[in-house]
């Protein structure tokens, strides 16, 4: 039987599907010139959950650091921009031809906090 899992983290995180829409655009610096545009699956003040296709990560390890150029719903013109994060972690979906990523943030400027608490609220 399997036990309850005990929520562990301490800010609160909003949790989207594909069928919301709610997309990030980023770059890795130094690693990647080209912006990449992935599906976001979760948002907290504290972090960001988003997969990429196996053959867009380059060469991701957990440490990178990365920007987030844009965060919104397809339909909205409502965005957060310039977005600092750190990689904590990277995960690969064994059933798909996805990879994971999860990420801190560091150093969010005022407005965008606005915004991602809309988000989340």
């Amino acid at each position: 039987m399997k036990e309850d899992v005990k929520e562990k983290r301490k800010i609160k995180r909003t949790f989207f599907t594909v069928e919301d829409g709610i997309v990030g655009t980023f770059t890795f610096p130094g690693i990647q010139k080209e912006a990449l545009t992935a599906y976001i699956f979760n948002l907290s003040m504290g972090g960001i959950f988003f997969t990429v296709r196996n053959d867009q990560n380059g060469k991701l390890k957990e440490g990178n650091h990365l920007i987030f150029m844009e965060i919104k719903q397809w339909t909205l013109a409502k965005t957060l921009v310039n977005i600092d994060a750190k990689i904590k972690w990277i995960r690969k979906d064994p059933l798909s031809q996805k990879i994971g990523i999860g990420c801190e943030f560091l150093n969010i400027p005022e407005t965008s906090k606005r915004q991602i608490h809309k988000f989340i609220n």
